[in-house]
């Protein structure tokens, strides 16, 4: 009873227009992942993933923006299956570049081992973009599946296909889970939100 925590949030100013001059894409459809390139995110599950989910959407790409340890492995994963000219590795990204990518994806997929929370989750929420993520960590503390986002299980590639290309197929889905997940970060996660529990 004495035990209380208190999440991270999201200023949603920050994320409403994106600013000129920011990253620029080929004008492709596509998928975005941002995270570190280690063990926890589970990259490699979403390259496999996308493995799948490219075989039936000739059109789409996947960007992943963020970089670590595993990034070479992670590029020798996409050339051994071919994905190398359909898989963008940006890189380190700033915070415009971020914000305009998030506004022009398809879908934000986060396919963690483990997560402490998931603020990319939020940002993208705040952006009235699709998640489809893991039942990982704290995820859970922020999605509620099917109302604004779609949760799977860590380490299933092919339950993680099912689900993107389940949400780029409904429009129904899709319209539901973006909007719900915006009404989630307004009103649970704004830093505002944050900052009154802290003061109580």
């Amino acid at each position: 009873e004495k035990t209380i925590f208190i999440h991270n949030g999201v200023d949603l100013s920050e994320f409403r227009t994106p600013l000129c001059g920011a990253y620029q894409t080929n004008g492709q459809p596509y998928l975005l992942c941002v995270a570190m390139h280690n063990e926890k995110k589970g990259l490699d599950v979403l390259i496999s993933a996308f493995a799948e989910i490219a075989k039936v959407d000739s059109n789409l790409e996947l960007f992943l923006v963020g970089d670590g340890s595993l990034r070479i492995h992670l590029e020798e994963l996409a050339m051994s299956l071919a994905l190398n000219r359909r898989l963008r590795f940006l890189g380190i990204q700033g915070r415009p570049q971020v914000v305009k990518l998030l506004h022009d994806c398809e879908v934000f997929v986060l396919p963690s081992r483990s997560e402490p929370f998931g603020i990319a989750i939020l940002e993208a929420l705040a952006c009235r973009k699709p998640v489809v993520a893991t039942r990982a960590g704290g995820i859970p503390e922020i999605i509620q599946d099917g109302q604004n986002g779609i949760l799977v299980e860590p380490e299933k590639p092919h339950e993680l296909a099912c689900a993107v290309l389940r949400v780029l197929s409904d429009d129904n889905l899709r319209r539901t889970i973006s909007e719900g997940g915006y009404r989630t970060v307004e009103s649970k996660f704004q830093w505002s939100t944050t900052a009154s529990l802290y003061e109580k």
